[in-house]
């Protein structure tokens, strides 16, 4: 699930199948919160509370790669939302504000 705050920044809570469903190829958020293609799954697994997690690198510049881990049903803490809210704010995904009527880059529309 993504919400876009009113600053513009992306925040996202993925579910199990989302991250199950991550390949090499597909679009994710750096750790700056902007989409990126991943070029690495380093590790998937389940955390001792049942939790699906994964760790993958997207493209960083020309010929470089920066590594992100998230966890189902966690808010990705990437550096645009954690300036934005704090850690206990992000906490309760649906009371961060939402922009109105928002259209993503890759033409998904976020009501």
């Amino acid at each position: 699930m993504f919400r876009i705050t009113p600053k513009g920044h992306i925040a996202w809570r993925p579910n199990r199948q989302d991250l199950e469903a991550l390949k090499l190829g597909d679009y994710a958020l750096n750790p700056f919160g902007s989409f990126a293609k991943i070029v690495e799954i380093s590790f998937r697994g389940t955390d001792i509370n049942g939790k699906y997690y994964v760790g993958y690198y997207t493209e960083f510049g020309k010929n470089g790669s920066i590594s992100n881990s998230i966890k189902e049903g966690e808010i990705l803490p990437t550096v645009a939302i954690t300036g934005e809210y704090n850690r206990i704010q992000l906490l309760d995904f649906e009371a961060l504000p939402q922009a109105p009527d928002c259209i993503f880059p890759t033409g998904l529309r976020i009501q």
